[in-house]
């Protein structure tokens, strides 16, 4: 009797999208007995994205399941129960989700505007790649460089053409990021009324210390770094959120020795707090 083999279709996807699931899902034998199941779960992180999915002759029929929402990235087990008691396995990989932000997010034509953000790349590639970034429906607006182990697009800044017309625009990356942006004339303000309460918190995930109080732009600062690796790993508030503006007061957490679940930084996290 052939092994069961389970076949994901595409090997990795960011969470909260679909992949198709096929293969074989052949029972257990106990050498006197062999059990041949009518279906089957399939579950991604422990957690079951599937039930009872019909196994016909020992084929799994395909069907499409989702990805669960909110899994940070990484390589996670596919696994099938197929009858039997050791749940057969296989490895997907999680994506980093696409995000771009622009600072500023108001700039008059000729000026110049500074992109951030992710990709969703296989961490499996270690090589950096060009992300284009276009404005609106104008085409190619300036290429951006991916580090393919992280997702990571490095800062890039870019000055607005001056024969871009004044209007409400969206910068889209190629690889499915996108983010506001207002051109004005040349000679407007750059801001009207009060500033906006809100700060939108940008990835800083995979960059080091300075690259990341680059790519806050003075909207957002570091409160206490802790830890000892030099790059990212998780950052709270994440990246999209919103945050109120607040009194520069510091706030900082530092976890026991050995604990680093859900630290920006591998041993502590740094905090994130406005400027007045």
């Amino acid at each position: 009797m052939d092994p069961p083999a389970a076949v994901v279709d595409p090997p990795a996807a960011v969470a909260g999208s679909e992949v198709t699931v096929s293969g074989r899902c052949s029972g257990e034998s106990d050498g006197v007995d062999t059990s041949f199941p009518g279906a089957t779960d399939l579950s991604l992180a422990g957690t079951v994205i599937a039930s009872d999915v019909p196994v016909i002759d020992e084929e799994l029929e395909q069907v499409t399941v989702p990805i669960t929402a909110g899994l940070a990235d990484g390589t996670y087990d596919m696994a099938s129960s197929c009858g039997r008691t050791t749940p057969v396995t296989k490895p997907f990989t999680v994506l980093v989700s696409p995000f771009l932000s622009l600072a500023p997010d108001r700039v008059a034509t000729g000026e110049e505007v500074t992109a951030t953000g992710t990709c969703p790349v296989s961490r499996v590639r270690r090589s950096a790649s060009s992300v284009n970034l276009a404005l609106g429906d104008d085409g190619a607006f300036a290429p951006a460089t991916l580090d393919g182990a992280t997702g990571v697009l490095a800062p890039v800044t870019v000055s607005v053409p001056a024969d871009v017309s004044p209007a409400d625009y969206r910068v889209i990356s190629s690889c499915g990021g996108s983010a506001p942006l207002t051109i004005l004339t040349r000679g407007a303000p750059t801001t009207e009324g009060p500033p906006d309460p809100l700060v939108v918190v940008p990835n800083l995930v995979g960059l080091t210390e300075q690259e990341a109080v680059a790519a806050l732009h003075d909207q957002l600062r570091l409160a206490e770094l802790a830890g000892s690796e030099e790059r990212v790993v998780r950052q709270d508030p994440l990246p999209g959120d919103e945050v109120a503006r607040a009194p520069p007061w510091l706030r900082s957490w530092r976890p026991h020795r050995g604990l680093s679940m859900g630290s920006p930084f591998r041993g502590g996290s740094p905090w994130l707090w406005p400027p007045l």
